[in-house]
C-alpha cells in the first residue's frame, strides 16, 4: 500500500526506479514505475523508459513531472510531455513529481484533457488547488507521506481529497509505511483497495 517508494520492502509498494536501474534490462518480480525524474532530465536516456514500460512489472510512468527549484525548465517541459504521451498510448498511469509548478500543471491540463489515471506524489497542497485540480482530471489520485503528513494543515487536506483517490507513502525517508498510516490516521482497508485499484 506504499504508492511510492524508494526502498524495497515486505509490503505492497510500488518502487520507483531509480536512474541507474533503468538501465538494467531485468524484469523485477515487483511493481515498479519508471520515468525520468525532472532532476535527471539532461542525463535520462528516454529509451530506458520505453523497454520498462513494456514490462508487465511496470504498472506506471513516472516518476515525472515539473520542478521550479530545477534548471532546465524548457526540457522538463518537453520530457514531461513524452511522458504523458506514452502514458495514454500504453494505458498506464502516470506518476507525477510537481515542485512550485501547480499553476504550470493546472495551465498544461486547461489545454489538454488527461486520459489515464494520475497520482500527485507527496502532494502538500495548495488546499485551494484540489477543486480546480479535480475538475481538470476528475481521475487525480494523491499520496501523502511524511512530508505533507507533518504539516499543520494535513487533516484538512486529507479531508478534502476523494476517498477513493487519497493514498499514502514513504518516498525516500526511510519510514516504514505501518508508522505512515498509522500517523495520517487513515483506515487500512481503504488505503489497500485504492492502492490496488491504482496500479492494478
Amino acid at each position: 500500500m506504499d504508492a511510492h517508494t524508494h526502498k524495497f520492502s515486505y509490503e505492497a509498494h510500488a518502487y520507483v526506479l531509480s536512474p541507474r536501474e533503468l538501465k538494467l534490462r531485468n524484469t523485477l518480480n515487483e511493481r515498479v514505475c519508471a520515468g525520468i525524474h525532472p532532476w535527471y532530465v539532461e542525463s535520462g536516456d528516454w529509451r530506458d523508459v520505453l523497454w520498462w514500460s513494456e514490462q508487465s512489472s511496470c504498472k506506471a510512468i513516472g516518476e515525472c513531472g515539473l520542478d521550479r527549484l530545477y534548471p532546465q525548465w524548457d526540457l522538463q517541459l518537453r520530457i514531461f510531455q513524452s511522458h504523458w504521451n506514452l502514458s495514454e498510448e500504453i494505458k498506464k498511469p502516470l506518476v507525477l513529481h510537481i515542485v512550485r509548478a501547480s499553476s504550470d500543471l493546472l495551465a498544461l491540463m486547461k489545454r489538454r484533457k488527461p486520459q489515464v489515471p494520475w497520482l500527485w506524489h507527496d502532494f502538500t497542497g495548495p488546499l485551494e488547488a484540489i477543486p480546480k485540480i479535480l475538475k481538470l482530471h476528475p481521475q487525480m489520485h494523491f499520496s501523502c507521506g511524511p512530508r505533507s503528513i507533518n504539516r499543520p494543515n494535513f487533516k484538512m487536506l486529507w479531508a478534502q481529497l476523494p476517498l477513493q483517490q487519497r493514498m499514502i507513502e514513504t518516498d525516500d525517508s526511510g519510514v516504514n509505511i505501518q508508522d505512515v498510516l498509522q500517523a495520517s490516521g487513515a483506515d487500512e482497508k481503504e488505503i489497500r483497495a485504492n492502492f490496488e485499484r491504482f496500479f492494478k
